[in-house]
């Protein structure tokens, strides 16, 4: 027999965890106390609020319990589930927003809900849901192990896989698509969870609750008397309006709560108390608040980069005289080394890392050097003088950007989704740009043939394309592709279509880059062309 929930465990659970959460977060702000605001709801049901406002640790913070009831499932609970319909139904939980002062404290936000519905003549049918995830608006690698840890240690006994699964939902769900970017470094996230062991699914609901004041105390108190300014404070509020953005556009709790007719001010606890928008404000390149864009808000695995330092070290101690790397850990690797060379400083990656003669460990990109010796040495392209055009503005176009310039091309256009993307890396390439005209636009801009197109961007492996114009392509523009594949890359076999002669993939810029590295290790360049010939006759 299967068991039946018990929604009353639920309940005092829920109840305990919100006392429990609030007192851990009293005791941080030492003065500030939680006000308590018990509320009833019209059509079934009620909660209790609990605020803390204007303390010295935390600007604002809600940690709200509701427990509400209808008689009919609000549409945003039946639309994946319409044979319940009509059903009567419960829905309890315990959600929470903190929104500190500092801006070296992360914003948090968790939720542990259970729903139970009884269709007429049927058993009821329940599913758990929660998770929490961290909002910074200056990074922290320690912080985002620590959080991403404390997540997989909750997730750890219920099964292989599961923060796994939990942690890629996250980063999926808080994403705010028309910013193409996510609200934070992620965390946990599940829903309609329902193994039919009413017992495990119950403890999985607590494991997750009872580890988010675990996750996120020790992250408070590193940071919340770090030293901080006006340009910080600035910068905090700014980052803040991408959270309103997300519960207010994209949140399912919201959109539930409203539907539902749950209590507005409850549901709207969420937003912080002071918050400003800026007309297509942009950080400075390299500045710490670029970084958190570049570096700590791209969905990457924050364990496994914990572990790449451990990787390298032993490979070393064993002997090694040189490693390649490849993404995700190319950022990692740049921050690793003791000392980087200019290639790396330009890129701001690293995708070989070797020891000098002091046993220095060295970080150096031969990305940008792979790439213009497959174009002049394997497939004859002049670069003196083109007129070129770069698709994309993240890390692979970033690290051969300066070797590329150093060939003295005529003109170099970035074009990416994110104009401001683009922009960034103009600006940050201007001073060593030397006569070569650099410019940034989107994809849809250019409508001129250029004689050389490179495309950086990852479509080609999603089997994608940017949206570009026929235009840019003539009779003799070059066509080269970052990616590679077996068989022509979508990019490639696009460009094709719209009539290029020429098409490269970047199989050869592999080779080099490798080549390179392989110089830099042991001081013999081997020879690439046998290599690449026996690769693509594989």
């Amino acid at each position: 027999m299967p068991q039946q929930p018990d929604s009353q465990a639920v309940k005092q659970y829920l109840l305990g965890l919100q006392e429990s959460i609030c007192s851990r977060l009293e005791a941080l702000d030492e003065g500030a106390s939680f006000i308590r605001d018990a509320w009833d709801r019209p059509e079934g049901g009620g909660g209790i609020s609990r605020v803390i406002t204007e303390g010295r640790v935390f600007e604002k913070g809600g940690v709200n319990f509701s427990h509400v009831m209808g008689d009919t499932m609000p549409a945003s609970a039946t639309a994946h589930r319409p044979h319940l319909a009509g059903a009567p139904w419960q829905a309890m939980g315990v959600s929470l927003v903190i929104h500190p002062n500092n801006p070296f404290v992360p914003t948090s936000h968790a939720n542990v809900r259970f729903f139970i519905a009884t269709p007429k003549g049927s058993e009821p049918v329940y599913w758990f849901g929660g998770g929490y995830d961290l909002t910074p608006y200056y990074g922290f690698e320690e912080d985002c192990v620590h959080w991403h840890q404390t997540a997989r240690d909750a997730c750890e006994p219920f099964g292989e896989g599961i923060y796994k699964r939990f942690k890629d939902w996250c980063d999926d769900y808080f994403y705010l698509k028309h910013r193409d970017e996510p609200r934070g470094v992620g965390g946990l996230f599940f829903d309609d969870h329902n193994t039919g062991d009413f017992e495990q699914d119950f403890g999985l609901m607590k494991a997750v609750g009872d580890s988010y004041i675990e996750a996120y105390e020790p992250i408070v108190r590193r940071r919340m008397d770090h030293p901080y300014g006006d340009r910080e404070r600035d910068f905090q509020l700014y980052r803040r309006g991408r959270y309103v953005e997300f519960n207010l556009v994209y949140d399912r709790g919201t959109l539930f709560g409203l539907q539902s007719g749950g209590r507005t001010e409850s549901i709207l606890m969420s937003l912080p108390p002071l918050v400003r928008w800026d007309y297509n404000r942009t950080a400075e390149p390299g500045s710490e608040e670029a970084r958190l864009t570049d570096y700590f808000l791209t969905g990457r695995d924050w364990l496994e980069a914990q572990h790449f330092a451990g990787t390298v070290k032993q490979f070393f101690e064993r002997g090694g005289k040189g490693l390649n790397v490849t993404v995700p850990f190319k950022e990692e690797a740049w921050k690793l080394a003791d000392r980087r060379t200019e290639r790396a400083e330009n890129a701001g990656a690293a995708n070989t890392l070797y020891l000098d003669g002091d046993g220095v460990l060295v970080a150096d990109n031969t990305d940008g050097c792979g790439i213009v010796r497959d174009l002049l040495i394997n497939h004859g392209v002049t670069l003196n003088a083109a007129r070129i055009l770069v698709l994309g503005a993240g890390g692979a176009v970033r690290g051969v950007l300066g070797p590329i310039l150093a060939e003295r091309p005529g003109a170099i256009t970035i074009a990416n989704r994110t104009v401001a993307k683009a922009e960034a890396l103009v600006e940050l390439f201007t001073p060593v740009a030397g006569e070569t005209r650099l410019s940034a636009c989107g994809f849809e801009q250019p409508s001129e043939p250029f004689d050389l197109i490179i495309n950086g961007t990852s479509a080609s492996l999603q089997g994608d394309l940017p949206p570009l114009s026929p235009k840019v392509i003539a009779e003799k523009t070059v066509i080269y592709d970052m990616m590679y594949s077996l068989q022509t890359t979508t990019f490639n076999r696009w460009a094709l279509e719209q009539g290029a002669q020429i098409v490269h993939d970047g199989l050869g810029m592999l080779v080099e880059q490798a080549a390179e590295s392989f110089r830099i290790w042991r001081g013999v360049s081997p020879a690439t062309g046998p290599v690449i010939d026996e690769l693509r006759n594989d």
